[in-house]
């Protein structure tokens, strides 16, 4: 008993140590709940008369005016301590796109002065921003002081249409569409050159650029110069889902290049259907999946053909990529009382293939089988095709 009794009154004795401990501390250095006060902005609380800094800022607001969709704005402000003691300046929380990249001296004596630089990015969304940064302080009086820097997301170059579509082309047919860059800068625009990104599609494509008019200028308030750009399509492409992008070089320094995504498809006498899943007719793809090489797949495609031509049009392997892949063209068969022709076509990953991707980009090139045919305007066709193999 006389044991327990000893016990009990040690840890009581203990809790009380530890209490006036704690209460002696906090009276000593107390915290008041102020973020400045902490992470090493600590005031002189112990002597009361000890001078102290104190944070002037240059100013607290910032408009950067326009800025383009696709830029970074950043800005300076300065503090200087104009108290009689040392201030201290650490980077707090930020907005949204906006951060303290540089603060150049944390630790500033009596007259000195620093930039805090704050950078800002667009978020990719048209209008006006306002992003803000807390600066902490050892200054009593300021010690979360909050930056703001505001504006408007523009863009320098404007495309209208933001995309160019050939919809439902006649194969062997030309056609043509155009579209409009409205610049909000005070240089003029100047188109200076172009290229394509599939480069042999290219002699495809024929691109005309000329300056806007005034009245087509007035449909913007905000431009001050701006081009048309018309393309035409000229035939020779093969039927099928078509695309190309047109990157134009121009004379501005923020937007030096300005991309046109062009596609399309082009319809004609034959079509393409097929049995099964996988087969994306607006890009003219066959989707195989992941293939394991022990077993291999196989998949048919039907060529349907109408028009005038239907009963002498043949099919023919042209080229087959990667070449292992085996292609087979059926017999033509009349369907539809006999105004259809429909010719079967298998396409086959064999057992024992090599381990392959051929999923387009940066996964592999894809697949692809090119078909021959005798029809006047429809030369060729190419079939694409996604799928990997594993195993062996």
């Amino acid at each position: 008993m006389r044991i327990v009794v000893t016990v009990i009154i040690a840890f009581l004795l203990g809790i009380g140590a530890g209490i006036g401990t704690a209460s002696f501390r906090l009276r000593s250095s107390a915290w008041d709940g102020d973020p400045a006060t902490r992470g090493g902005l600590r005031r002189a609380i112990d002597d009361p008369t000890r001078p102290g800094g104190k944070a002037q800022f240059s100013e607290l607001e910032f408009d950067f005016g326009a800025m383009d969709l696709t830029a970074e704005g950043s800005h300076s402000f300065t503090v200087t301590n104009v108290g009689e003691g040392p201030l201290e300046i650490e980077a707090g929380e930020t907005s949204c796109g906006c951060a303290v990249s540089e603060i150049e001296r944390t630790e500033l004596p009596p007259g000195a002065s620093t930039e805090v630089i704050i950078v800002w990015h667009a978020d990719g969304r048209v209008g006006p921003y306002r992003h803000t940064a807390t600066v902490l302080t050892s200054d009593p009086e300021q010690s979360r002081v909050t930056l703001t820097v505001s504006g408007r997301i523009t863009q320098t170059v404007r495309m209208v249409p933001r995309e160019l579509v050939f919809s439902q082309v006649a194969v062997g047919e030309p056609a043509s569409g155009e579209v409009q860059l409205f610049c909000n800068l005070e240089e003029p625009l100047e188109v200076l050159s172009w290229e394509f990104s599939e480069e042999e599609k290219a002699p495809f494509f024929e691109v005309n650029v000329e300056p806007l008019s005034e009245e087509e200028l007035a449909t913007d308030p905000e431009a001050q110069s701006g081009a048309r750009v018309a393309v035409t399509l000229k035939p020779g492409l093969p039927q099928g889902a078509f695309r190309q992008t047109i990157r134009l070089k121009t004379n501005l320094d923020e937007t030096p290049e300005v991309s046109i995504p062009v596609r399309g498809n082009l319809a004609g006498d034959i079509s393409i259907v097929a049995i099964g899943s996988g087969w994306m007719a607006e890009h003219n793809m066959l989707s195989l999946g992941t293939v394991d090489a022990a077993e291999g797949t196989r998949r048919q495609l039907l060529l349907v053909v109408r028009g005038r031509y239907r009963d002498e049009v043949v099919f023919e392997p042209l080229e087959v990529f990667p070449s292992w892949l085996q292609v087979t063209v059926g017999e033509t068969a009349p369907i539809g009382g006999g105004m259809v022709n429909q010719t079967p076509v298998s396409i086959a990953i064999p057992e024992g293939a090599p381990p392959a991707a051929h999923l387009g980009s940066e996964q592999g090139r894809m697949g692809e089988v090119r078909l021959t045919t005798n029809h006047p305007k429809t030369p060729e066709l190419r079939i694409r095709l996604r799928f990997a193999v594993e195993g062996q």
